[in-house]
C-alpha cells in the first residue's frame, strides 16, 4: 500500500486539486450563471418592451428625488402627475408606464429645456452652478438631474395631451400667471372640482353617478363661464365627439303601462305580524330615507316652545297717532323724485305735469311711514325683549357658545317681562306658549298654510324706503293683512340669519335645530343656538311682527319605541308593501302576457287600470312634458330604456329583436308601481343635428372629460389607466402581489449576490 501511495502520490495530488477546485468554482460559475430574479423579466409594455425589478427599483429613485425637486405644479383633480401611491415600487411603475406612454406618443424633451427647468428650480445660472450645487444638495451630479428633467418635461406633455390643455408659457410672455395656458389649465381644474361637488350633491336627490357627473358637466361649464376661458382647447377625437353626442341626443319612443300595487290591496291579506315588522324594520329610519320605501318612523328633533310676539297692528296704532301732517310734508320733500305728477290730457307720451303733493300720494305717503315706523318699533321692543330675557344667564359659565346652566336654573316668567315691554313702550306683548311637542315638520307645515293663507288675502301696493337709505325698493304687493292683521306663529323668518344656510332665509322650522341638545356645542352653528331658557334671536314673520322664543323642553330625535300614535299609518304602509311585493312576485308572467298580447291590451287587463303612455326621451331629458301620473320620476324608466338599447345595439339592432327583448320592467319601489315598457323606436342623432351639436363648445368638453367609458373609475393618469393603454401584460410568475413585496427575500439574496460579485470582479 505504501509503495502504491508513492508511486501515484503526484497523480493523487493533481487528482485532489482539481477536486478542490470543483468544489470552489463551481458554485461561483452557478451564480455566476444562473438566472437572477432581480434582471428577471416581470412585464412588457407596447411591443414587447420589458420591464424588470431592477428597472422599478431606478425609477422609485428617481421618483424620490423627483419629489425633492418639488416639480409638481398645477395639479387637477384626477391628473396628478408625480404619483404618490405610498408603495414606491407601485409608484415606480405607474412612472415608467407614463414614460412609455409619453414616447408612444412622440412625446420628447430636450437637453436645453431641461437643463432651463431644473436649473430654475435649483436657481443655478449655468451648468458649473448646478453641478455645484447637485453635488452638495442631492448627491448627485448634473447629468443625472437633466436626464431627470426630461423625464417630467415628457410626463407633464403626456399630461397636457390627455388633459386637452397646455400649461407652458407662450414665447415672449414673462409673467407666467398670466399665462393663458395657465389661466385655461387653473380654470378646468376648479371646473372639475365644481362638476364633483355638483354631481354629488344631484346623486343626493337619487340621480344615477354617470349622469350626474354629465348634469353637473354641461352646468358649471355653461352656467359658471369656464368655457370662456376653457373654449376651443378640448382635444377631441371625431369618434369621440360622435360617441358623447349620440349617448346623449338619440331618441327612444316607448310604450310604457304602470301597474300599481293601490290597485292590488285587495288580492292580500295584512295580518297583525305583517304591521309589526315593519314598523320595527323601519322605527330607526328619518321619514322618507328608509330604502327602498322611503319610509321611516323615526320621531325627530322636537322641542316646547314659549314666546313674546310684539304685534305690528299694535306698533301700528300707536305710530299712527303720532303721525302728523308735517312728518308727511317732510317725507315728500326729501322723496320728490319718487312722487312725479304727468300731465296726460294731449295725446302722446305723458310728460311731466306740476310738482304738487295730491291726495292720493298724501295717503300712500302716511301708509309707508305707518308701516316703516310700525317696523322700527316692534324691532325696538324685541331687542329690548331679548335683552331683558339675557338677564337670567349673566355671571354664567360658558360651555362653547352655550351657557353651562345650573339645575335651579328658573327663568324670569315672560309676563313679568312683558309688563315691563309695555309700560316702556307703550305696546302690549302677546305672550305664546306651545306646551305640545313640535318638530321642524310640523313647524314647516304650519308655515305652509299660512303662507297659502295670506297669498288669498287682497293686496296693497306700497313703494317702501330701502332699508340702506338708497332711494325706494320696487313697489311690492303687500297683503292686507300684512298692514293692520296678523299671520301665523309658524311663518316666521329672521332677516338678520339670512347669510346662514346658503343665504336662503332662515324660518323657526330650522332655526329650532340648531338646540343645544342637537348640535355640538363648539360647532359653528352653536353660535346661533337656541338654549332651554334663553332668548333666540329676534325673528319676524309675514306681518312683520317679531318674536323672541325661548324653548322649554327639548327631545332630540330617537328611534320610535312606541306604534300607538302612528299605527292607522303603519297599518296603510303595510298594505301597500305587501301589495307591491305580491306584484313583484308576478313581475315575469306580466311580462310574458305583455309580449304575448301585446302591450297596448296590458292595460286592459285587471292588472293594469291606467292608460298606456307613450313616451319620446333622450337619455338625459329633462323636460317634464309627457309625464307619467302617479310615477315622481321618469328617469329611471328612461336610464334603464338606454341601457336595454344599448344591448339590443350590440346583437343586431331594434329591429331584429323579437317582442319578449323589447319589454321589460321597472321596480319603482318608491311610488309602489311597476313599469311595464315596450321599445318602439330608436332614432340616433342625424347627420345635421350632430353637426349643429357639435359646434357648441360645451359638447366638446362633454365629449373631452365623460365619454370615455373609464373616466369616472380610473383617472388617466391612474395605474390601471396606463396599464390598459400601454398594453401592459405580466410575464409568467409575476402579478402586483410583486409590486406589493412579494417574495422580497429572494429578489435581496439574489441583488446581494450580484452585488458580492460584482466587488469581485472589481477585485
Amino acid at each position: 500500500m505504501l509503495k502504491f501511495l508513492r508511486r501515484y502520490q503526484k497523480i493523487m495530488l493533481a487528482v485532489f486539486c482539481v477536486g478542490l477546485m470543483i468544489a470552489f468554482l463551481i458554485p461561483q460559475a452557478a451564480q455566476q450563471f444562473a438566472p437572477n430574479p432581480a434582471t428577471a423579466t416581470m412585464a412588457t409594455t407596447f411591443d414587447g418592451e420589458e420591464i424588470t425589478r431592477t428597472d422599478l427599483q431606478r425609477t422609485s429613485e428617481d421618483l424620490n428625488r423627483l419629489r425633492r425637486l418639488n416639480l409638481e405644479a398645477l395639479p387637477i383633480p384626477g391628473l396628478s402627475l408625480i404619483p404618490t401611491s405610498g408603495q414606491d415600487l407601485d409608484d415606480a411603475l405607474t412612472w415608467t408606464l407614463m414614460q412609455r406612454a409619453a414616447e408612444h406618443n412622440g412625446i420628447i424633451a430636450g437637453d436645453q429645456e431641461a437643463f432651463n427647468l431644473v436649473a430654475s428650480v435649483m436657481d443655478a445660472d449655468d451648468i458649473d452652478a448646478l453641478e455645484k450645487k447637485a453635488q452638495q444638495d442631492m448627491g448627485v451630479n448634473a447629468t443625472y438631474l437633466i436626464e431627470l428633467g426630461k423625464q417630467y418635461l415628457k410626463a407633464e406633455q403626456y399630461r397636457q395631451l390627455i388633459a386637452g390643455i397646455e400649461y407652458t408659457k407662450p414665447e415672449g410672455e414673462t409673467n407666467i400667471s398670466g399665462s393663458p395656458g395657465l389661466v385655461r389649465a387653473q380654470a378646468i381644474g376648479e371646473a372639475l372640482m365644481a362638476i364633483r361637488q355638483t354631481a354629488q350633491q344631484m346623486q343626493q336627490f337619487g340621480l344615477p353617478a354617470q349622469q350626474a357627473i354629465n348634469f353637473a358637466t354641461e352646468q358649471v361649464l355653461v352656467g359658471q363661464g369656464y368655457l370662456d376661458l376653457i373654449n376651443g382647447h378640448g382635444r377631441v377625437s371625431e369618434a369621440e365627439l360622435r360617441y358623447a353626442l349620440q349617448d346623449r341626443f338619440a331618441e327612444l319612443d316607448l310604450s310604457v303601462v304602470i301597474i300599481d300595487a293601490e290597485d292590488r290591496k285587495d288580492l292580500v291579506t295584512l295580518e297583525d305580524e305583517d304591521v309589526k315588522k315593519l314598523f320595527e324594520r323601519y322605527a330607526g329610519d328619518a321619514p322618507g330615507t328608509g330604502e327602498p320605501y322611503g319610509l321611516g318612523y323615526q320621531v325627530p328633533n322636537r322641542v316646547k316652545l314659549e314666546a313674546l310676539r310684539i304685534p305690528i297692528d299694535a306698533a301700528r296704532e300707536a305710530v299712527a297717532e303720532k303721525l302728523t301732517a308735517v312728518d308727511v310734508r317732510n317725507f315728500y320733500d326729501e322723496n320728490r323724485s319718487q312722487y312725479l305728477n304727468f300731465d296726460t290730457s294731449e295725446e302722446g307720451e305723458p310728460t311731466p305735469g306740476p310738482q304738487r303733493l295730491t291726495a292720493e300720494q298724501r295717503d300712500e305717503i302716511r301708509q309707508t311711514l305707518t308701516q316703516v315706523r310700525a317696523q322700527e318699533l316692534v324691532t325696538e321692543v324685541a331687542q329690548n325683549a331679548r335683552r331683558l330675557m339675557n338677564e337670567d344667564g349673566r355671571g354664567l359659565d360658558e360651555e362653547g357658545s352655550f351657557k353651562v346652566l345650573p339645575d335651579d336654573f328658573a327663568p324670569t316668567p315672560l309676563v313679568q317681562i312683558a309688563s315691563e315691554l309695555e309700560n316702556q313702550f307703550g305696546i302690549a306683548p302677546e305672550i305664546i306658549t306651545v306646551d305640545q311637542w313640535v318638530s321642524r315638520e310640523d313647524i314647516l307645515k304650519s308655515a305652509q298654510f299660512t303662507q297659502s293663507w295670506v297669498d288669498e288675502m287682497p293686496t296693497s301696493s306700497l313703494r317702501m324706503p330701502s332699508p340702506q337709505g338708497q332711494g325706494f325698493l320696487m313697489p311690492q304687493d303687500i297683503p292686507q293683512i300684512v298692514l293692520g292683521g296678523k299671520a301665523g306663529l309658524f311663518a316666521s323668518f329672521s332677516p338678520e340669519l339670512s347669510n346662514i344656510r346658503q343665504q336662503q332665509l332662515m324660518t323657526l322650522g330650522n332655526y329650532i335645530e340648531f338646540a343645544k341638545s342637537f348640535v355640538e356645542p363648539d360647532s359653528q352653528a352653536a353660535t346661533i343656538g337656541l338654549q332651554r331658557g334663553l332668548p333666540g334671536r329676534v325673528l319676524t314673520d309675514m306681518t312683520r311682527s317679531t318674536y323672541v322664543f325661548r324653548i322649554t323642553e327639548v327631545s332630540p330625535e330617537h328611534p320610535a319605541t312606541d306604534m300607538a300614535p302612528i299605527a292607522d299609518q303603519v297599518r296603510k304602509d303595510a298594505l301597500l308593501v305587501k301589495a307591491y311585493e305580491s306584484m313583484i312576485e308576478v313581475k315575469d308572467t306580466l311580462l310574458k302576457k305583455a309580449a304575448a298580447q301585446k302591450i297596448d291590451s296590458l292595460m286592459a287587463s285587471a292588472e293594469a287600470k291606467n292608460n298606456l303612455t307613450k313616451l319620446t326621451r333622450q337619455r338625459l331629458q329633462q323636460r317634464q312634458t309627457g309625464q307619467i301620473p302617479g310615477v315622481s320620476s321618469t328617469l329611471p324608466i328612461v336610464t334603464q330604456a338606454f341601457a336595454k338599447m344599448n344591448d339590443l345595439q350590440l346583437a343586431g339592432g331594434l329591429d331584429q329583436a323579437k317582442e319578449e327583448d323589447r319589454i321589460f320592467a321597472v321596480e319603482m319601489a318608491g311610488d309602489y308601481k311597476l313599469a311595464v315598457i315596450r321599445l318602439d323606436a330608436y332614432r340616433p342623432l342625424t347627420r345635421k343635428a350632430y353637426q349643429e351639436q357639435a359646434k357648441q363648445a360645451s359638447m366638446l368638453m362633454l365629449a373631452a372629460q365623460m365619454s370615455r367609458p373609464d373616466a369616472d373609475v380610473d383617472p388617466p393618469l391612474s395605474l390601471e389607466a396606463l396599464k390598459r393603454y400601454t398594453q401592459f401584460k405580466w410575464a409568467e410568475g409575476f402579478s402586483d402581489d410583486n409590486l406589493a413585496g412579494g417574495d422580497e427575500d429572494e429578489f435581496d439574496d439574489a441583488e446581494d449576490d450580484s452585488e458580492e460579485s460584482e466587488e469581485e470582479t472589481d477585485e
